[in-house]
């Protein structure tokens, strides 16, 4: 999943492929191509075959041009930001072991999990991680914070909610079961509380099977919900 959400940051600019290890180039490569072609942002050499980007596409990257379209703009615009990215999500994994100590290193998490929240200031997935990791430590008001910043992050686009609520979805299942095992059966209560609203959202956002999967597993949370334990 942080692969794709990786992909989806800094698809497909070929000026940062040099930074990129030769699995991670392909990765790119493979699946950027036609999107920038149909963009118009680059274009398929004639006599080489090559693929390559156009004038515009270089001035969009570097801040100088718009392409009209803000999901171009930010594609392009996201090589230059593509170590960044790399750095925070490297925090995050860090953050998630130190949390995984026993007993947990909440201090050196956190300050971990600022840094890649300063790193990458709109970009909700780090407010995610960092609101889940608020929530394990029992600060919920930090969490809740964390989460409505992090969708204020996506300014109302629909995709951009729907990636976050599903991320946070399974953040927060993750959560639950590692509670879950260490409370013998008993996550805390503003887990599910979070979880479900969550769940309810991704649940508003869909349609048909998809919906009603969400349907049935919000009402096995609920369920599991009547156990569950209070937090500090």
């Amino acid at each position: 999943m942080k692969k794709l959400r990786l992909f989806s940051l800094i698809l497909p600019f070929v000026f940062v492929l040099t930074a990129c290890d030769k699995e991670d180039t392909d990765f790119v490569m493979d699946f950027a191509n036609d999107w920038m072609i149909e963009k118009g942002m680059m274009y398929k050499d004639k006599k080489t075959g090559e693929v390559k980007p156009t004038i515009k596409a270089g001035l969009v990257a570097t801040g100088w041009a718009t392409s009209g379209d803000p999901k171009v703009d930010a594609a392009l615009q996201a090589g230059y930001v593509i170590k960044g990215v790399k750095e925070s999500d490297e925090l995050v994994d860090k953050a998630q072991e130190d949390m995984a100590k026993k007993p947990p290193d909440s201090s050196k998490a956190l300050e971990k999990l600022d840094k890649a929240v300063s790193n990458r200031p709109n970009d909700w997935y780090y407010k995610n991680s960092r609101g889940t990791t608020y929530l394990q430590m029992g600060n919920v008001t930090a969490a809740e914070s964390d989460f409505k910043a992090g969708e204020d992050n996506c300014q109302g686009n629909s995709r951009c909610l729907l990636a976050l609520y599903r991320d946070r979805t399974s953040q927060l299942t993750d959560l639950k079961d590692q509670q879950t095992a260490n409370n013998q059966n008993a996550a805390d209560c503003s887990t599910y509380t979070h979880l479900l609203a969550s769940k309810r959202k991704l649940r508003g956002m869909t349609t048909g099977s998809i919906q009603k999967a969400h349907t049935a597993e919000i009402r096995q949370l609920m369920s599991n919900q009547a156990s569950c334990k209070k937090g500090k």
